[in-house]
């Protein structure tokens, strides 16, 4: 159950360190990038709760196999790729796999370990999860740099195989068999609504700038933000019935969860771009470009796992207030970020990232101000 954690995040951060490889393997361009990234967080958010109820249906030794089957035929798709189209759909099949296989971990753990021992299970799929985040930038490069049989960037999913076959054999052997007793059904048609929802408002991002926004993209979001009322619309209505909605919207009203939840995508709509932006920056304009895929990758990466290891100690003792703690830290590492490309352009180097040595560094580099 770990092994398959840690292949299913990896899988989301390993591809972000080696998008200009990938880029120039394929010949793809700015458009197809995106793609390649969001596809399989697509798929596996859309599906990834109706994941969990198959698994409570039909039995969790029966849905992790066929989830961690497809997700290894998927990444020998995606490694043999021979045009960016064909990587997208893969990556759309890998994403769709993980949410078979993804919600067993946690259904397991509950059933298969004794509650005393719950905490200390825990606690190791968060040292995975940690080591999972700092792993997937580290290997990517380290393969790419590597080029091992010299097939460029494709090793990063080829590396999958082996180890999803060492699982399924693993998870036959000797993972448990559960079901839940009364099983709630799969709302499928709120599945439905909500993943044509969100591909209808994902599209037209991905493809406006090529096609010069024409009048149907437009209506594509109007249809889109449509369907998404639709399905909150749709999920309050099963819930007043006493039907397990695939969402319960009821949980909007708590202050708290909708703060977070409103955190949650704050987050993860500035920095992911970020992270993507800042890695094909590296590796195609500022010196750093020298070996940009490890290096960059080790201290972005190294700072989160060491930062999540400390703030889960941590946690406990200050409350609420780490929250705003790292978010400032957040704010101030961005914002040094941001000044010192500005402020150096292309001729920024490794060194003038660190705080002790930019006035040592910068004082021989010229002044070459771009955003």
């Amino acid at each position: 159950m770990l092994v398959a954690a840690f292949m299913q995040l990896v899988d989301v951060s390993i591809v972000n360190v080696t998008v200009t490889a990938i880029q120039r393997g394929l010949g793809a361009g700015y458009t197809h990038i995106p793609w390649v990234l969001s596809d399989y967080t697509l798929a596996f958010a859309a599906l990834l709760v109706a994941g969990g109820r198959m698994g409570d249906r039909i039995g969790r030794k029966r849905v992790f196999p066929i989830g961690m089957s497809t997700f290894t035929i998927a990444s020998l798709f995606c490694g043999v790729a021979q045009s960016p189209e064909i990587l997208m759909g893969a990556r759309l099949l890998q994403g769709l796999a993980a949410a078979l296989m993804y919600p067993q971990v946690y259904s397991v753990i509950q059933v298969a370990v004794p509650p005393k021992q719950h905490g200390a299970v825990l606690g190791a799929l968060g040292g995975v999860i940690g080591l999972a985040a700092i792993t997937g930038p580290l290997v990517g490069g380290r393969l790419i740099q590597m080029d091992l049989f010299h097939w460029g960037w494709r090793p990063i999913f080829l590396v999958n195989i082996p180890v999803g076959l060492l699982t399924i054999l693993r998870a036959l052997r000797f993972l448990p068999e559960s079901r839940a007793d009364e099983a709630d059904p799969i709302d499928w048609t709120g599945v439905a609504l909500i993943t044509a929802s969100v591909g209808l408002l994902v599209y037209p991002h991905g493809a406006g700038r090529d096609l010069g926004w024409p009048p149907w993209l437009f209506s594509l979001l109007a249809v889109g933000t449509l369907g998404l009322l639709l399905f909150a619309a749709h999920e309050l209505r099963r819930e007043r019935a006493s039907r397990t909605p695939l969402i319960r919207m009821s949980l909007c009203a708590n202050r708290g969860f909708s703060g977070g939840l409103a955190l949650v995508v704050l987050f993860y709509g500035a920095f992911l771009p970020f992270f993507l932006v800042f890695s094909i920056y590296v590796a195609g304009e500022a010196r750093l470009h020298r070996a940009p895929d490890r290096r960059h990758a080790r201290a972005l990466t190294l700072g989160s796992g060491l930062g999540s290891g400390a703030f889960i100690v941590l946690a406990s003792r200050l409350g609420r207030s780490i929250l705003h703690f790292g978010l400032l830290l957040l704010i101030a590492g961005t914002c040094w970020v941001a000044w010192m490309v500005d402020r150096h352009g292309n001729d920024l180097h490794r060194l003038q990232m660190l705080p002790r040595s930019w006035r040592r560094v910068s004082a021989s580099a010229s002044r070459s101000p771009r955003w």
